[in-house]
């Protein structure tokens, strides 16, 4: 919320329904973040939507959200990966939602998020977890 800080400290879990990724995010520290902030208002469930876009589309986006007065929540880089993703403050309403943009449509990052998609398309039921390292 315009204040740098540093990075939370998370694990985050993907997993794919055809094409629909869901994320589960657990932040253990407490370092400013949008996670915390929403945790910390009473709120469990659904945090945030997101859009995937390449970078050119994500470098337009963001300039049209500022311009337009759009207040970004959280923004940042995922370290070893380069993809840069920013939370918009959408979620003033009640059961409202952040709003994500990521630039993952490029690079490692898009193969990476086929590599999760086409594991779930062929999942048998067995190795239910499997850990990636960024």
């Amino acid at each position: 919320r315009g204040r740098p800080s540093p990075p939370p400290l998370a694990s985050i879990a993907l997993g794919n329904s055809g094409d629909l990724q869901v994320e589960i995010i657990q932040q253990h520290d407490e370092r400013p973040s949008a996670y915390r902030d929403f945790l910390e208002s009473g709120r469990e469930g659904f945090q945030h939507v997101s859009s995937w876009l390449t970078r050119a589309e994500y470098d337009a986006t963001m300039a049209a959200h500022r311009s337009n007065g759009v207040v970004v929540a959280h923004e940042g880089v995922i370290p070893g990966s380069g993809v840069r993703f920013a939370y918009f403050a959408t979620d003033s309403a009640p059961g409202g939602l952040l709003y994500e943009i990521a630039d993952v449509m490029e690079g490692p990052a898009h193969a990476l998020m086929q590599m999760v998609a086409g594991a779930a398309r062929g999942w048998d039921g067995t190795e239910p977890i499997r850990e990636l390292q960024l």
